[in-house]
């Protein structure tokens, strides 16, 4: 097996466990059932697969069995993508109607593992899923406790202070 894909397959593992953690913690703040963690896990995971997909789609990986294991760790990660990859304009830009525009939710892997700290879609996507399952079970839930709860997690995830106290300005929803 060649090194490019076990590194592809390892971080590709990472990358969701990552969003699954997140998922974990967002849900136990929340204290939502089990079930909805696990929903939300699954809808991640399943996220993830699809987006994988499009990358291998649109060639963003070399042919992995092309790049044999005498090469050097260096050569073997400047060689995982062909082209390189710019930010889109429309990231991170809101439209009229306050909306942010969510990131390139298709970005490859490597670029979303190196720039995890500048990127907050993890947490978005995060956020989405755990809202999707919770919605799903508990009509009571608020949308608001939800963002909420992850906009800490983002702030405390990019090292920045959290105050408790702040909330999201209400005009957003």
């Amino acid at each position: 097996m060649a090194l490019v894909t076990g590194w592809i397959d390892d971080a590709r593992r990472g990358y969701s466990s990552y969003g699954v953690d997140l998922i974990r913690t967002g849900c136990l703040l929340l204290r939502t059932t089990p079930s909805v963690t696990y929903r939300a896990a699954v809808l991640f995971q399943r996220f993830q697969a699809v987006a994988e997909q499009v990358r291998r789609k649109r060639g963003d990986y070399q042919d992995e069995y092309s790049i044999t294991e005498g090469n050097s760790s260096r050569d073997v990660l400047s060689g995982a993508r062909k082209t390189s990859y710019t930010v889109p304009i429309h990231v991170g830009t809101e439209r009229p109607s306050g909306v942010l525009m969510f990131g390139d939710p298709y970005a490859p892997l490597d670029y979303c593992l190196f720039n995890l700290r500048e990127h907050d879609d993890i947490t978005y996507l995060t956020a989405a899923c755990v809202l999707i399952a919770t919605k799903m079970e508990d009509h009571s839930m608020r949308v608001r406790l939800i963002v909420g709860v992850f906009m800490r997690l983002n702030q405390r995830r990019r090292g920045e202070p959290v105050i408790e106290q702040l909330q999201p300005p209400p005009e957003r929803y």
